[in-house]
């Protein structure tokens, strides 16, 4: 069984009885040599394999703050530390990644010297993998999952995919966070690992909201709407001029930077958690940062007037967006993601959009759609779920359409098929 939950961590690498003691974690005090032996379970010598010694805690994440111990076995199996100071640690045995095996120690003030450990058995290792679902796909964003007491990490692929071979019998717990240097993590544990066993943790499915917490006070927006400015060299505009403050809750609210020749939206965008409204129109902004998703309490996003080629599928992750406008762009393509915006209002007039994405369930709350003056030669049979109160699509190039998605677009619309462009049909025929 696994659960969801909280633990610590840390971690390093040393080789050959050189040790690293990273800053903060080293115990002072009196040392002590551990001597031990790995075996097979017919009883033979386990030669040259390796021998880790960790730290209770450790994660590979952080191998800088712990102090670590490797080492080899002899011909005979037999392995030797002589400088390991008080501490619990977890020593991990491995051979080839095929055979391994695991020990607990507590090293004590008042043990004898040397320790000898019981004969270690080795026996098959097992493997663990999931997938991560993190709506986050670009390069510093991608996730990196550890495991605790033991030194595996890795950093999964944009496919967010991670696997876990060679892993000794036991029980494990990992941490995942979203780039390296995060301090916001998500954990399982519970993880049982038997020889030869691959343990498929499932897809762990995570909103962004997991891992960012973003501002929690007014100096923290006022900076992040600062930074925005500052890139775009409006550093004489003040960011009171440019926002509105709940003034109950002492956050922005509103952050409004229409008309002022914006061309680059920086990431601190997603630090402004309580921000309700969003108004970029009439800029030079072509794209926008992943980190949009990150507005959870975005209702209002205005980009109408500007050079956007696409809009972030991170804006499916906002539940509270009613309203998204985007008029009077270049946006020549939609994210299959996005037909499951929860919004009620869509303007995606004046853009280059030839076709729309299909979706099991299309827009689910969609009131009012605008797809006016667009180069659209098809519609995907799902747009017939949808039910706006208003709907308008003329000046497109939906020249030939199954009678059906015909007859549902009179409904909006009884003289729809008289604006649309069909020269580009007519002269290819």
């Amino acid at each position: 069984m696994m659960r969801l939950g909280m633990i610590l961590l840390a971690t390093s690498l040393c080789l050959f009885l050189n040790c690293t003691l990273g800053t903060g974690s080293e115990v002072e005090g009196k040392r002590f040599a551990i001597e031990g032996r790995a075996v097979y379970a017919e009883d033979g010598p386990v030669a040259w394999a390796k021998v880790r010694v960790r730290p209770t805690g450790f994660l590979a994440l952080y191998a800088d703050e712990f102090a670590i111990f490797d080492t080899v076995t002899n011909a005979q199996g037999f392995f030797h530390f002589d400088t390991i100071p008080v501490d619990s640690y977890t020593i991990e045995i491995n051979k080839d990644g095929k055979f391994g095996a695991l020990q607990e120690l507590k090293v004590g003030t008042y043990d004898s010297f040397p320790i000898v450990l019981p004969t270690a058995t080795l026996t098959s290792t097992g493997t663990i993998y999931g997938r991560i679902n993190l709506p986050i796909s670009d390069d510093t964003s991608r996730p990196w999952v550890a495991l605790y007491n033991v030194d595996y990490l890795v950093k999964a692929p944009l496919t967010q995919d991670f696997r876990f071979e060679g892993v000794p019998e036991g029980v494990y717990s990992l941490r995942i966070v979203p780039y390296h240097e995060s301090k916001l993590v998500v954990e399982l544990h519970d993880i049982t690992v038997a020889g030869d066993s691959v343990v498929d943790v499932g897809t762990l499915n995570f909103t962004i909201q997991q891992f960012f917490k973003g501002c929690t006070s007014f100096e923290c927006d006022s900076m992040a709407v600062r930074s925005i400015l500052d890139a775009n060299g409006l550093t004489e505009v003040p960011v009171e001029s440019v926002v509105t403050v709940d003034t109950a809750a002492a956050r922005i609210i509103e952050f409004d930077i229409s008309h002022q020749s914006i061309a680059t939206v920086t990431k601190e965008i997603g630090s402004l958690s309580r921000l309700v409204t969003l108004n970029l129109r009439n800029n030079r902004v072509q794209s926008l940062p992943e980190q949009i998703g990150y507005l959870r309490s975005l209702r209002e996003c205005h980009l109408d007037s500007n050079g956007l080629y696409e809009l972030p599928a991170e804006l499916c992750y906002l539940c509270s967006l009613q309203v998204v406008t985007a008029s009077a762009n270049n946006i020549y393509r939609l994210d299959s993601r996005l037909m499951s915006l929860q919004v009620g209002t869509l303007d995606l007039r004046f853009n280059m959009l030839e076709m729309l994405p299909e979706a099991d369930r299309m827009l689910p709350r969609i009131q009012l759609l605008y797809l006016d003056n667009n180069k659209l030669a098809s519609l995907p049979y799902q747009i017939m779920q949808t039910q706006p109160h208003g709907f308008s699509i003329g000046n497109n190039r939906l020249c030939v359409l199954p009678s059906k998605l015909s007859q549902w677009l009179t409904i909006y619309d009884e003289d729809w098929q008289a604006s649309q462009d069909c020269s580009t049909v007519d002269s290819s025929e």
